[in-house]
């Protein structure tokens, strides 16, 4: 069980304490998300960007997105990598590398304000559909 907020020093131990074997019918995170919110594949990234975005930054983000195409190009290639996950061991170490990666390059709208996807939401998400 994960605690409410764990720190990164209990990722890494989460992480190397759970085993990451496949079972043969063991299926990727994008196929088993696509399958249970009627997503297309080619819609994944996007589903998941919208899904785990912070509430209040909605509006922004569709303003930005209006603006530079490009600026949410971090969160949706963290979203790609997990879509490659099958354990859930494998979700927490990419959330583990998105959020030290977020805190060492984060700037005033990821960072401060909050722009951008959310950790704990993609954990939960993750929870709700391989673990």
């Amino acid at each position: 069980m994960l605690c409410r907020y764990p720190n990164t020093a209990s990722f890494h131990w989460i992480v190397s304490s759970m085993k990451s074997v496949e079972s043969p019918t063991s299926r990727d995170f994008r196929s088993v998300f696509c399958e249970r919110f009627g997503c297309p594949p080619g819609e994944f990234e996007w589903s998941v960007f919208w899904r785990c975005l912070y509430p209040h930054a909605i509006p922004v983000a569709r303003i930005l997105l209006w603006i530079d195409s490009d600026c949410f190009e971090r969160d949706l290639q963290t979203i790609r990598h997990l879509g490659h996950a099958s354990t859930f061991a494998d979700i927490l170490a990419e959330v583990n590398s998105f959020r030290s990666d977020h805190r060492t390059r984060s700037g005033f709208l990821r960072g401060l304000l909050r722009i951008r996807i959310s950790g704990k939401r993609l954990l939960r998400l993750g929870t709700q559909l391989l673990h």
